[in-house]
């Protein structure tokens, strides 16, 4: 379990609320694309924008983003300034695709070089396999290469010996969050912590229930004041037992 405080939570459920809303846009803006178009490549990108756009919406008062670019790739981190902390977003498919392809890469994968510098003093927590055409304990890179390829993304934005770095892993199926996970990853993509965070995703009401209306609570409310079964009738023949009383008197 993770160390965490008020702060951390809330900024938590803040990317949570983006990632939510990022998917509920682009899914709108997929049936765009796809109703005007007879061939489609990019829709693909279309989540990833939408959530890393929401995220930018919500940098303020000691949140603050990094955005750079690998290739023809718009990448986005985020910056907390207040609990020292750096946090990327992106789905458990294409981290798992990443973590496979670090051995044959010819540059460091950006999250590998944020993780060597941020996460380097802590050892993760699952026993390392070893990889294919590396021996057990050899760097994919140098030190130097992953330091040089950290600051090109930072530059001089923050102090690296006072951040740790997380990722935020969904999956999801159309516009709802089937998996979230928060995790702390060593240099080789290996995990140290981890942790569900699935209770940050809003809940969504039923669509089938009706809004409560005013005239409805009032029709309940005067049901609820009418007298039980059973006490009118009761009412009836006391009086009924009285009118009696007197003429016999």
């Amino acid at each position: 379990m993770f160390y965490s405080n008020d702060s951390i939570e809330k900024i938590l459920r803040k990317i949570v609320f983006a990632i939510e809303n990022g998917l509920e846009d682009a899914g709108c803006s997929c049936n765009d694309y796809r109703s005007a178009k007879k061939i489609e490549n990019s829709t693909h990108f279309f989540y990833s924008d939408a959530i890393n756009s929401k995220i930018l919406d919500l940098c303020v008062d000691g949140l603050s983003a990094v955005r750079f670019k690998r290739i023809s790739w718009n990448l986005l981190v985020v910056i907390d300034e207040i609990n020292k902390r750096t946090y990327n977003v992106m789905t458990k498919e294409t981290f798992e695709n990443a973590k496979k392809k670090l051995a044959s890469r010819n540059t460091p994968y950006y999250l590998q070089s944020i993780c060597h510098v941020e996460n380097g003093n802590f050892n993760p927590c699952f026993e390392q396999m070893t990889l294919e055409g590396l021996d057990n304990g050899e760097k994919f890179f140098t030190n130097d290469k992953l330091a040089n390829d950290y600051y090109k993304i930072f530059g001089n934005k923050i102090d690296s010996s006072e951040y740790s770095h997380y990722t935020i892993v969904y999956s999801h199926e159309r516009e709802s969050i089937t998996e979230l996970e928060l995790l702390k990853l060593d240099e080789n993509l290996e995990t140290i912590e981890h942790q569900d965070i699935s209770e940050y995703i809003t809940p969504q009401l039923p669509l089938y229930e009706a809004p409560y209306s005013e005239n409805q609570n009032k029709a309940e409310t005067k049901n609820n004041l009418r007298l039980k079964p059973g006490v009118k009738p009761q009412l009836k023949n006391n009086d009924n037992e009285n009118n009696n009383e007197k003429r016999q008197s």
